[in-house]
Parts: structure tokens; C-alpha cells; sequence
């Protein structure tokens, strides 16, 4: 789902998987993945927008039931939140983005950051 409204726009997201899982499957098989996004955006003017996005995915492990089993590690959440800003000069585009990614690949305490500074020109 998304809103705008002026200069301002939200986003909404929700998103499931499921992978083929057989029924000897053990608790170290993904059975399947929840994902879910959010979003905001700002045009401040024509030229710089300014914009932050959370996404969270879930992988569901088979066989693991966090009632009885609470000794397992259970389901593991992928996190990454990001913040980009963009100016636009003629053809030319200046982006810049941080992002900060927690339990990378799914493995817990697995964290990473990204800058990226992008240069892109159109002809």
C-alpha cells in the first residue's frame, strides 16, 4: 500500500513465501518467510529527496514449535533499515544510502553496514 499526500509518501508492505518442504523436513529447514516493509519519503524540493525504509523477513523454521521447544534458537528475523537521499542536477544524479543489516543471511549476530554513493548520467 502506498499514500502520498504533497511533498510526503508512505509505503506499506507485506509479503509471504513458502518453500517446498518435505515431510521429513528437521528444525534446520526453512519452511517459509514472512516479510514485511516501511517506508517514507520526502521531496524536500524538485531536485533532493530524502527517503527511509525498514524492512523486517522472518525465516520460519519446520519443525519448530516455540511452545514446546524453547531450547531451539526457533524463527530468525532479517532486519535492514536504510536512509538515502538523492539531488538531481540536469541529467545527473548525486544518491547517497546507509544501510544497516542485522542477522545477515539469516544467521543470528550476523550484522553489516553499506554506505553507497552512487553517480549516475543520462545522455
Amino acid at each position: 500500500a502506498k499514500y502520498a499526500i504533497g511533498n510526503l509518501s508512505l509505503g506499506l508492505g507485506w509479503g509471504a513465501m513458502q518453500n517446498a518442504v518435505s515431510t521429513s523436513s528437521t528444525g534446520a529447514t526453512i519452511s517459509w518467510y514472512e516479510n514485511t516493509s516501511v517506508g517514507i519519503g520526502y521531496a524536500v524540493n524538485d531536485s533532493l529527496s530524502l527517503s527511509y525504509t525498514m524492512e523486517n523477513s522472518t525465516a520460519n523454521f519446520a519443525g519448530f514449535d516455540s511452545t514446546t521447544d524453547a531450547s531451539q534458537n526457533g524463527d530468525v528475523d532479517l532486519e535492514v533499515n536504510s536512509i538515502q537521499g538523492a539531488y538531481t542536477m540536469g541529467g545527473m544524479t548525486l544518491a547517497l544510502a546507509r544501510t544497516d543489516y542485522d542477522n545477515v543471511g539469516y544467521v543470528q549476530n550476523d550484522d553489516a553496514t553499506e554506505n553507497l554513493f552512487a553517480v549516475t548520467m543520462a545522455f
